[in-house]
């Protein structure tokens, strides 16, 4: 019988939590089938000949998302030499599906800096460059490595995507209270680290932008604790049948246009641009 390709299996469960004997896989397996692991575990196992930008085209087929970006838009994403892409990070799975689909079919030497968790998927692995943004400890030696490997990646020639807030977005409080607590689903203040890497590597930049968020239980849930949206990033991904997710990529910045202005400024100079994209309709 054919070995079975899994993202996380349940002796790996186990480890996790600290689990043994009979009742321990009991508890494992009702572990992944709430967290959806299980479902996970299944499109890989099904998908498992494929890999990168093919893996991911069929992934969202069999999620029932699909995606529309306009064909001039694809035009801006250069042929040739090093380049960088920065998105809004509204979905935590589904965006960088389709950034792997769409701009990795075009450019094979394109990864994504991301949760350490989508690179745990074997036929993404070589794609994605992983960071720990769900806990501390040896997560922060984790999230170092992502990023040497990304400034390996880009001194090789190579290119490479970044949500550069570092999280996925959810509701932003509003600055007058009298509007009420909560306004709109946004990123928060992109991370100055990646601006400092963006800026220092002298590559054009590609803003690309997604419209759309997860479920209002996803953002309720980080009311409670931000971890438990974490939780709920896999559900998102198959709560979302049906839907068309509408992408836009911009032209590149240029180096040039990176020149004279703060880390700050730059940061939010960068974000303006992705978010301005969703204005163009």
């Amino acid at each position: 019988m054919e070995e079975k390709t899994v993202v996380i299996s349940e002796e790996q469960m186990c480890g996790t939590l600290g689990l043994k004997g009979k009742f321990g896989h009991w508890l494992a397996r009702r572990v992944m089938h709430l967290l959806e692991i299980d479902h996970v575990n299944e499109i890989q196992n099904r998908y498992a000949a494929l890999t990168g930008p093919a893996f991911a085209e069929k992934v969202l087929e069999d999620v029932g998302v699909a995606y529309d970006v306009p064909q001039e838009d694809l035009t801006n994403i250069p042929a040739e030499g090093g380049f960088i892409t920065i998105s809004n990070h509204h979905f935590g799975g589904i965006d960088g599906l389709i950034l792997t689909a769409v701009v990795g079919a075009r450019r094979p030497d394109y990864k994504i800096l991301t949760t350490f968790l989508l690179a745990l998927i074997p036929s993404l692995k070589e794609y994605f460059l992983p960071v720990d943004n769900l806990s501390g400890g040896k997560a922060d030696a984790r999230s170092i490595n992502g990023i040497r490997m990304a400034l390996r990646h880009i001194a090789d020639g190579g290119s490479i995507g970044f949500f550069p807030a570092g999280e996925v977005a959810t509701w932003q409080r509003s600055r007058n209270r009298r509007e009420g607590g909560f306004k709109t689903i946004q990123d928060k203040p992109w991370a100055d680290n990646i601006t400092k890497l963006i800026k220092r590597s002298g590559l054009p930049v590609v803003p690309i932008y997604f419209e759309g968020c997860n479920s209002k239980g996803f953002h309720r849930l980080g009311l409670i604790h931000p971890r438990l949206r974490t939780v709920r990033l896999i559900h998102e991904l198959f709560n979302k049948k049906g839907t068309t997710v509408k992408v836009r990529i911009g032209k590149p910045i240029l180096p040039e246009e990176l020149e004279g202005r703060s880390i700050e400024e730059l940061s939010w100079y960068l974000r303006g641009r992705c978010y301005a994209l969703g204005n163009e309709d």
